[in-house]
């Protein structure tokens, strides 16, 4: 059983439905603004029928949203996001479970801490990333893009 909101549990088995379904219709990536070297971790889950992406919603939060068609022959679909730390919270409740994202779910897990360890909120004008920070933000960002990369690697 694992707290992923306060007041619910998961069972072991729903869990690793969960992740099944990440493992298949999921993404886990870091985007990056380059306008304001801003970078974020994402986890999202997109489908043609709205009830999953719901039920991630009650589950871990984030935001659920309709992805009108951009296709005569292509349905519209249905995406659940959930960003930064709530990805944190998601990503260790499936990663036992997880067979083909399992890598991305590491190196999201060490992004997102590597930005803790620096104990700065990015959008802070004040605080601008030194280029160090800079530097680890975008080697994370390349090796997951990397990992995402489509076609035969």
């Amino acid at each position: 059983m694992v707290k992923t909101k306060p007041g619910l549990l998961l069972s072991d088995m729903e869990l690793s439905y969960i992740a099944g379904l990440f493992d298949g219709e999921g993404c886990i990536s870091i985007c990056k603004s380059k306008a304001r070297n801003h970078y974020t971790l994402r986890a999202q889950v997109s489908m043609a029928n709205e009830f999953i992406p719901t039920w991630l919603h009650s589950c871990f939060e984030g935001s659920v949203s309709l992805r009108p068609r951009i296709g005569e022959n292509w349905k519209d679909m249905w995406a659940w996001i959930v960003c930064a730390k709530k990805a944190v919270v998601f990503i260790k409740a499936v990663i036992p479970y997880l067979i083909l994202k399992k890598p991305q779910a590491e190196i999201a897990l060490q992004f997102q801490e590597s930005i803790s360890e620096w104990g700065r909120n990015q959008f802070t004008l004040r605080n601008k990333l030194t280029e160090e920070e800079l530097s680890v933000r975008e080697s994370y960002y390349l090796s997951m893009r990397a990992l995402n990369k489509r076609g035969i690697r």
